[in-house]
């Protein structure tokens, strides 16, 4: 049964970096099984993981961090070396990356060539790259996506699809997994309303059933819900995410 995971942006930086474990405890009583989070925290508790992950009974499954970490690593071994370390320290299986958006396609040809140099040294750690969509590169019949693909053939990056933005691009989110389900690694489940504006699962426009009917076939190992901002506590925010999210999996 696919394993359902926590983004932990939903509590925020300063949270995060204060009291992660008492923030991996409000995942672990949600009911999930695994949690992503930002590369600062992981940093920050670097010495915790192990105690942690047991403690929890969580899996680190995922590690998010910015293009420019990326860049920085591919130039300097120290900053390499330590993300590596901490990836390992984690048992994260997954890296994603994100990137602001450009205007330029040919952008992404960069983009594309540098993630997958990176994504080769990865494969010695047994960490996958993927590269985590926001609106903008969902608009245009997903052509920067595509760009970005072409040049990684070896799968050395793949793709996190975030659903919240799929449907903020106003995209068909099948079409989307059509295009890539040979690229698709990972998945962020997130729903907003018609203005615009994040919500809880179910509570949106997006078309939850007609998506996880689409992406059960792929059979990923991990679905992570993500709740960039949210009107409620974090803590029952994330619950009414999993309640939501939970039958789905079983379907």
């Amino acid at each position: 049964m696919t394993r359902l995971a926590c983004q932990t942006i939903t509590f925020g930086h300063d949270q995060l970096m204060g009291s992660y474990p008492k923030v991996l405890q409000h995942v672990r009583d949600a009911g999930y099984e695994g949690v992503e989070t930002t590369f600062a925290a992981l940093r920050q508790y670097q010495d915790d993981l192990p105690s942690l992950r047991e403690r929890t009974g969580l899996a680190i499954v995922a590690c998010h961090v910015g293009y420019p970490m990326i860049q920085t690593s591919l130039e300097d071994k120290a900053t390499e070396s330590t993300l590596l370390r901490i990836l390992q320290a984690s048992g994260a299986e997954f890296l994603l990356v994100s990137d602001a958006a450009h205007e330029d396609v040919e952008a992404y040809r960069v983009l594309g060539q540098t993630l997958a140099r990176f994504g080769q040294r990865l494969r010695d750690v047994n960490v996958r790259l993927l590269f985590h969509n926001h609106r903008r590169e969902v608009e245009d019949d997903m052509v920067r996506l595509k760009t970005l693909i072409d040049c990684a053939p070896d799968h050395e990056v793949d793709l996190a699809i975030d659903f919240g933005w799929v449907l903020q691009a106003k995209a068909d989110p099948q079409l989307v997994i059509r295009t890539f389900s040979d690229r698709m690694g990972y998945v962020h489940l997130k729903d907003a309303r018609i203005d615009g504006t994040w919500t809880e699962l179910g509570t949106g426009a997006l078309p939850i059933g007609t998506v996880v009917a689409a992406i059960r076939p792929l059979h990923l190992p991990w679905w992570t819900t993500e709740q960039d901002t949210t009107q409620l506590p974090p803590e029952l925010s994330i619950a009414t995410n999993f309640r939501f999210l939970d039958p789905h999996r079983r379907d």
